[in-house]
């Protein structure tokens, strides 16, 4: 037969490990809350923005060369044809630049 001592050991570690379970299980509750994923995701969103801030400070360069590129590539159609008028009232072409007529 078991010892009563073995027994209330047993016992005994079975109910700190219930313990220790219990307060995980817990910590999970509280991690997982919507409250506290809203703190988190609102800290880890400043801490982003703060590193976005130090990069864009010290790339002014090519954040205002990369912005540029952009807008001409957007804007290419209206800059040919502007460059295209622009070179016929220079060169004195006969064509004032518009191919719709």
């Amino acid at each position: 037969m078991s010892d009563p001592q073995t027994i209330a050991d047993a016992r005994r570690l079975r109910d700190e490990a219930l313990g220790i379970v219990l307060s995980d299980v817990q910590l999970v509750k509280l991690e997982a809350s919507p409250a506290r994923m809203k703190q988190r995701a609102l800290d880890e969103a400043g801490t982003m923005l703060g590193n976005a801030r130090d990069v864009a400070a010290e790339s002014k360069g090519v954040i205002a060369a990369t912005v540029l590129a952009l807008g001409g590539w957007f804007l290419r159609e209206p800059l040919l044809r502007l460059v295209g008028r622009l070179a016929n009232r220079f060169t004195g072409g006969a064509n004032d630049g518009d191919d719709d007529a």
